[in-house]
């Protein structure tokens, strides 16, 4: 079996797409035009991703093939736990990518599920993370929503990438900024363990996220959308926004529970740390205290 090596069917196309590939962690990238072409090699084409190139006019279709001794699978790769991969990959692309005429609309939350079923699955064969993979999971922890272009466009590629520093910062909210000290900033930039303890939920409207008197699972803060606090009678007492924390006040408290019941009042994106991940963080907890120090005042708002 022969795999046509061409990259795209241009030369510009050829000569950025080879760029991107260390970038994916892949040998080869290839376009839609050239995938189509690889004749019985179909069976192992895997989607990349649907990107916007910087200095080409339209987005392109990227593919890679996964196959024995080929982007990181063994040799003697077990070829059913291949098949199972690429399906699996493949579907949650489709997702990823969308396709208005087909009427298959991006799915985020579905496409992040997906993904780490298919980066288990690699992980299993090959002892490693697939690379492509990991970025798309990056991506959409830094755009838990699709941009209001991206059913056209798909991702934005730069030449170059945003700076690290800005990319991590950018992922907190401005209620964990002022609570930080110098100490602490310091910590959280040199140190980036923290990152993947905060991880991304997608609430639909009206879903209650915490309840009034349980005990907490977590601390939230708000990636976009709103939400409402209510208190135990059922009245509504504020309004939180992009940027807000919540749930913290129960882990400072002499009660140890939830002081106020929130609900997604639109579809919601929340980052949540885990309580007994939080624990693990003496700096992240640290602020968290700060933060709820600075809430017990006489017009603090419960659930916050």
């Amino acid at each position: 079996m022969v795999i046509r090596l061409k990259f795209g069917s241009s030369f510009a196309v050829a000569s950025r797409l080879e760029d991107l590939c260390s970038y994916f962690g892949t040998s080869y990238l290839m376009d839609r035009e050239v995938a189509l072409c690889q004749g019985v090699e179909t069976r192992f084409l895997v989607s990349v991703g649907r990107l916007t190139l910087q200095g080409l006019p339209s987005p392109l279709h990227v593919y890679t093939v996964y196959k024995p001794g080929i982007n990181g699978c063994p040799g003697d790769v077990d070829e059913s736990q291949l098949r199972e991969f690429i399906r699996v990959k493949n579907g949650a692309m489709e997702l990823f990518c969308g396709d208005g005429s087909g009427g298959i609309l991006s799915d985020f939350p579905a496409v992040r599920e997906k993904l780490l079923q298919a980066q288990k699955l690699f992980i299993e064969m090959t002892g490693r993370k697939d690379l492509a993979t990991e970025r798309i999971l990056e991506y959409i922890r830094e755009n838990p929503k699709p941009a209001g272009d991206f059913s056209n466009l798909g991702m934005k590629l730069a030449s170059r990438r945003r700076d690290s520093l800005g990319v991590r910062i950018s992922r907190l909210s401005q209620q964990l900024l002022r609570a930080m000290d110098s100490e602490s900033y310091h910590a959280l930039v040199v140190d980036t363990e923290w990152e993947r303890y905060f991880v991304l939920e997608w609430k639909k409207k009206g879903e209650i996220i915490v309840k009034v008197n349980e005990k907490p699972d977590g601390i939230y803060y708000i990636d976009s959308g709103e939400a409402e606090t209510f208190d135990e009678r059922g009245c509504r007492i504020a309004t939180l926004a992009d940027g807000d924390i919540f749930g913290e006040m129960a882990y400072f408290s002499k009660t140890g529970k939830r002081n106020a019941t929130v609900v997604a009042k639109t579809d919601l994106v929340v980052r949540k740390i885990s309580t007994a991940d939080f624990r693990k963080l003496p700096v992240i907890d640290e602020i968290f205290k700060r933060i709820a120090q600075g809430r017990r005042t006489p017009t603090a708002v419960p659930g916050r």
